[in-house]
């Protein structure tokens, strides 16, 4: 299109396209970072939410997985198929509560092996084996016993992740329709997405996927809810480290509340 718009030839298309998408990279270190490196204020976003302040004072952010289309050479595809069957590079992500990128590490292979991020020190993670997500608890009843209220909590604070997701996938759609780039380009167009997802909201810039999702806090996107909801359970093993003490201890807070 842009060859028949400006009538350029095809290759000088793609060298401005590489060009720009070399600069946005380099922008990407001083805009996918936290706005407070030192996280000395709790954010407003669990500040002002009586469901999760004083429990997650502490939280800085939240990480998850998604899967970003890929175009893999037939020769390299198998480990970049995932479970639905097409390739895919996965893609680790943090955000903040205003649904900003602050890391960012895309191009690992496909698949899944676990059903969730472990508990470990610096990482907050649920209780295995217990209803977690939030559609599980509507189509059932309201959480039972303290391991549940944990869940329940965490699974909606989570679903901060999800909704800034939702956001940045739906302004691009070449993440959907990754053209036949060469693989190391084809990251590299997810975080340029990410670092441009990111200007938008820092400058105030007045957008319709971001505007949606403010104007709905309960606003999940049904693709991310679903990825999220094809995670296996796994059986409860107690903790004995720090981060478990730390999760009985806003457990025990949150269920005698």
């Amino acid at each position: 299109m842009l060859q028949e718009r400006f009538q350029h030839f095809g290759e000088t298309v793609s060298r401005h396209f590489t060009d720009v998408l070399v600069a946005v990279i380099k922008m990407s270190m001083d805009f996918i970072k936290p706005l407070d490196r030192e996280f000395k204020e709790v954010p407003k976003y669990i500040r002002e939410n009586r469901k999760y302040w004083p429990h997650f004072k502490d939280c800085i952010g939240i990480i998850d997985g998604t899967h970003i289309a890929a175009v893999i050479p037939e020769n390299k595809k198998v480990p970049y198929i995932g479970r639905k069957g097409y390739c895919t590079q996965n893609v680790m992500a943090v955000c903040d509560f205003n649904m900003l990128f602050t890391f960012a590490w895309g191009g690992w292979e496909g698949p899944e092996v676990d059903g969730g991020y472990p508990n470990m020190k610096g990482y907050l993670a649920s209780y295995k084996g217990e209803r977690y997500h939030l559609p599980e608890f509507r189509r059932g009843s309201q959480p039972r016993g303290p391991h549940e209220f944990f869940n329940h909590a965490h699974s909606s604070l989570r679903t901060i992740i999800e909704r800034t997701f939702g956001v940045w996938k739906a302004k691009w759609r070449i993440l959907s329709q990754m053209p036949s780039f060469s693989f190391s380009k084809q990251v590299a167009i997810v975080i340029a997405s990410m670092m441009i997802h990111n200007f938008i909201r820092r400058t105030a810039i007045i957008d319709d996927e971001f505007q949606r999702y403010d104007e709905n806090l309960d606003l999940v996107p049904n693709k991310e809810r679903n990825d999220n909801d094809e995670h296996p359970r796994e059986r409860y093993i107690g903790d004995d480290n720090e981060m478990g003490v730390v999760r009985d201890r806003i457990t025990s807070q949150l269920y005698n509340c």
